[in-house]
Order: structure tokens, then sequence, then C-alpha cells
């Protein structure tokens, strides 16, 4: 909730230049219920406006990230599909997801001592968010395919410098790698050849930017 109408209108004026097309909005969980127990001071209808309010500022190339908690005490399996349903309906770019872990002389600690959610059903749901989590990585990532990105070079690992690739970051915040060797701290415009298999971007050097 701290996107507000100054912020929001900063990244309209300066996204894919002064400042990367990225946001990450802590989401926790999808459901009215489970947020009012974790003493949260948004809802999913607010949480949605946001998102809707800054794709408005930013475009369609916005990534959007999110942290995802999976198994909160008393966690039904009609408000865990809230959750999923919500992450259906929005253009996440990728998920953090955790399971829910008490921690002594906190609420939730109580909470969970009360109506704890088997571990079972813990592993099934990371399971399935997992699975949904990475349909939404591919699908956002694809978008970039055949176009001409801006990019920044990092410090490029041995194993793949040995394959001849350079790691980078576009600057809307997604992983690429880069055919040819470059120094770290680049600024280049690349074109997106291909996704690997785990949808890091594939590209190849268009031209140096700086």
């Amino acid at each position: 909730m701290d996107w507000d109408a100054d912020l929001i209108t900063l990244i309209c004026d300066y996204a894919g230049s002064r400042l990367a097309r990225h946001a990450h909005l802590p989401l926790q969980s999808g459901s009215d219920a489970v947020l009012r127990r974790m003493h949260r001071r948004y809802r999913p209808w607010h949480y949605a406006e946001k998102v809707s309010a800054l794709l408005h500022a930013v475009g369609p190339d916005l990534t959007l990230g999110a942290d995802v908690m999976v198994g909160f005490p008393g966690e039904t399996d009609r408000e865990f599909e809230e959750t999923c349903q919500l992450i259906r309906d929005l253009p996440f770019g990728y998920l953090h997801l955790f399971p829910f872990s008490p921690r002594p002389g906190t609420r939730g600690w109580a909470m969970h001592a009360e109506s704890p959610v088997p571990a079972a059903t813990v592993e099934e749901r990371m399971g399935c968010l997992g699975s949904l989590a990475e349909q939404k990585v591919r699908s956002h990532r694809s978008r970039s395919l055949g176009r001409s990105i801006d990019s920044i070079t990092l410090n490029t690992s041995a194993s793949l410098e040995a394959q001849g690739r350079t790691a980078a970051l576009s600057e809307n915040f997604l992983p690429v790698e880069i055919e040819g060797k470059i120094p770290a701290n680049r600024l280049v415009s690349l074109l997106v050849t291909d996704l690997s298999p785990d949808a890091t971007l594939l590209a190849s050097l268009s031209h140096l930017i700086v």
C-alpha cells in the first residue's frame, strides 16, 4: 500500500529510463479472511486495484513480483483457492513462495497451536502454487521473444563464462544470458532469441549503450 499516487506518477514518468519497470508488492494471501487473520491493512480488491494502477502507469512490460505465504493457521481449501484465483487473474512475473513458520511468542504461534494446517497439506499447496508460478514466469517472459531490450551486464559465473555467455539483467528485472563475453556493468541493447528451460531470456548483442 506504499504505492501511493505520487509514487505511481513517478514510475509513470521515468519507467524504462531512470526507473526499472519492476514492482514487488507483497501479497501473502489472496483470501480476504486470511488477510484479516493476519491483521493486514489491505484486501484482495485493494491489491488488484493497485496492480491495475501500476499497469496503467507502466504498461504490460511491468514485471510484477509478490511474496505468497502458504498454510497460515486455519487456511481452508476454499481460502487457498481464493489465493490461486487472484494469482491467475493478475499478470505476475514471478512469485516468492514460502510456508507459514510459527514463531514463539507471536499471535501466529497461538493461532497455529489452535488450528494448524497439516504439513502434508502445506506441501501439496506449495506444489500447486509452484506450478502456477512457473506458468506465470514463462508467460511473462515469453512476451520478450523477438524484441529488443535494454539490459545491464552482471558478474558472470565461471560455468556460464565457459559456455561463452554473459549474465545480464533486463531493465524490467528479467534474467538474461547473452551470446559472447562482455564485461560487467555495461549497458547493452539486446535482441531476445529464445527462452532457456528455466525461462531465462537468451539474447544476442545488438550494440553497447555504455
